[in-house]
């Protein structure tokens, strides 16, 4: 590989731009969590439960009143339709 970088200037460059961001990215601090962190992570992850809970539960009302509304308006087609052979005295 190392010939092949001295032969290559396009990936002589690729080489030299991985090597200085992989340099980068060692040299970065660490990155430290406060002492409290874990304690707001679960209470942001219970609260979006309960919010995702409450949409899929609005979702699901929703969507069963127009599952109803439109039986509702095929049966009442379908009594208008059957009525209208009948002979009434």
């Amino acid at each position: 590989m190392q010939l092949h970088l001295l032969e290559c200037e396009k990936c002589s460059r690729q080489d030299t731009a991985v090597r200085r961001s992989l340099m980068l990215f060692r040299n970065l601090p660490a990155i430290e969590p406060s002492a409290d962190f874990s304690a707001k992570l679960q209470q942001k992850l219970e609260l979006a439960k309960a919010s995702d809970a409450a949409l899929a539960h609005s979702n699901f009302s929703r969507k069963f009143g127009a599952v109803v509304a439109l039986t509702s308006v095929v049966m009442l087609g379908y009594i208008g339709v059957s009525l209208r052979h009948v002979d009434f005295p």
